[in-house]
């Protein structure tokens, strides 16, 4: 007499078929080439890859320094912007820091202390945006 119960541990019908098997297998094989071409299984989006931003060694060992979190923030931000902006001078607006959660009044902070640091150079305008270049090339700090 078998009940119910011990129908559902009989290992006959828990048994994985070749079928099933073989689905699997095949599935793990497409899971481990797509992994290994850093795209997803239909081929589509790399896997983990977003913007990024390259930091030079010197300007890690300058910012050692700061005072301020979002002197580091910042830095990070405006090396995007800067390849963005073709390694030119560009207005940074309140709007563009306010992304990294950085108050406009702070942002004066920051910038001042980068080009203390010697990692940006500054162009104040009264009642407008300043506008930054990040040189290229800084010399490391004396250590």
């Amino acid at each position: 007499m078998t009940t119910q119960r011990d129908d559902r541990y009989d290992l006959d019908r828990l048994r994985p078929t070749p079928e099933d098997v073989e689905a699997h297998a095949a599935g793990r094989r497409a899971l481990k080439k797509s992994k290994a071409r850093g795209t997803t299984a239909a081929g589509s989006k790399p896997i983990g890859h977003g913007p990024f931003v390259r930091y030079p060694v010197e300007a890690i060992l300058r910012l050692a320094g700061a005072k301020h979190i979002g002197t580091v923030k910042l830095y990070g931000w405006l090396l995007h912007l800067n390849w963005k902006n073709d390694h030119r001078p560009f207005k940074l607006t309140n709007e563009a820091v306010a992304l990294l959660k950085i108050d406009r009044r702070r942002k004066g902070f920051a910038l001042r202390e980068l080009r203390d640091l010697g990692l940006v150079q500054v162009e104040y305008r009264p009642r407008k945006s300043p506008l930054v270049t990040v040189p290229r090339g800084a010399r490391p700090p004396n250590l």
